[in-house]
């Protein structure tokens, strides 16, 4: 009966029926406090539900059951991750990482953390070892590319993007950081080749919320942009919005003019 209680349970959290699954975690920990196939899924349930608390009272109680679980240690890295406490977070990375080498995600989520802090060369460096453990980690190829840009290493930045779509031709993030610095380098032809990629993605409409730009011309839907009059362009400056305005002219013409409109590295164009 507790086997079947547990899949319905692990069913739940894999649905994000988070509140449910909570419910039947504790309904089998009050019979059997220290069933450790439970509490090893509570733990990062408690997380995702932003329960810190007792989420630390549950790690800690699997901590001593079971203190050499790679997993355990992993997630209760993710544990201070998730609350920003950052050196807490890298020591039960690395502990997860000296049991587990080939866990390639504790050096990526370390990268990940040095990204925020500003420590873009250990963040370079973790996210290499997380490729070296896993080559196909197109986000860690692209969190270079990031770090690498945040270096002023434009160049260099650009091939890092390129691998991650490489890896992943689907990855809108990758795409949108690959098309947005060619486009911010001046090199118009290739970034917004690349940027016809947009109308595959949902995240460009949500991220640039056209209702509140007030856009009357017609946006730009993925077609060919050759010949195209009358299109929308949205300069922004490090991701804040600055102006929107309308070409009336081809795209043809706009490669053309494209010495009038360079753009400095640290800010984006996007084609609306």
């Amino acid at each position: 009966m507790e086997i079947n209680y547990f899949k319905t349970a692990l069913s739940h959290h894999a649905k994000g029926n988070w509140n449910k699954a909570k419910e039947i975690y504790e309904h089998i920990l009050k019979s059997n406090p220290n069933n450790y196939s439970v509490l090893q899924n509570y733990g990062p349930l408690l997380c995702q539900l932003k329960e810190f608390k007792l989420a630390k009272i549950v790690f800690e109680r699997s901590l001593k059951i079971n203190p050499q679980d790679p997993m355990l240690l992993y997630n209760y890295g993710k544990f201070f991750h998730d609350q920003k406490i950052f050196e807490k977070a890298i020591e039960y990375y690395n502990k997860s990482f000296a049991i587990n080498p080939k866990n390639a995600m504790s050096h990526y989520n370390i990268g990940n953390i040095y990204l925020t802090q500003g420590k873009l060369k250990n963040a370079i460096k973790s996210f290499d070892k997380a490729t070296v453990i896993n080559p196909s980690n197109f986000y860690a190829y692209n969190n270079i590319g990031i770090s690498l840009k945040k270096l002023g290493k434009f160049q260099e930045a650009l091939k890092f993007y390129e691998k991650a779509i490489k890896i992943n031709k689907d990855y809108v993030d990758g795409h949108l950081n690959y098309s947005t610095l060619l486009l911010s380098l001046n090199k118009l032809d290739l970034g917004f080749k690349e940027y016809e990629y947009r109308k595959k993605s949902k995240i460009f409409s949500d991220y640039l919320n056209y209702s509140k730009l007030n856009i009357k011309s017609p946006i730009w839907k993925g077609e060919s942009l050759e010949k195209k009059n009358n299109f929308n362009i949205l300069r922004t400056r490090n991701w804040g919005f600055n102006s929107v305005y309308t070409l009336p002219f081809s795209f043809d013409r706009y490669i053309q003019m494209q010495g009038h409109f360079k753009t400095k590295a640290e800010s984006q164009t996007f084609l609306l």
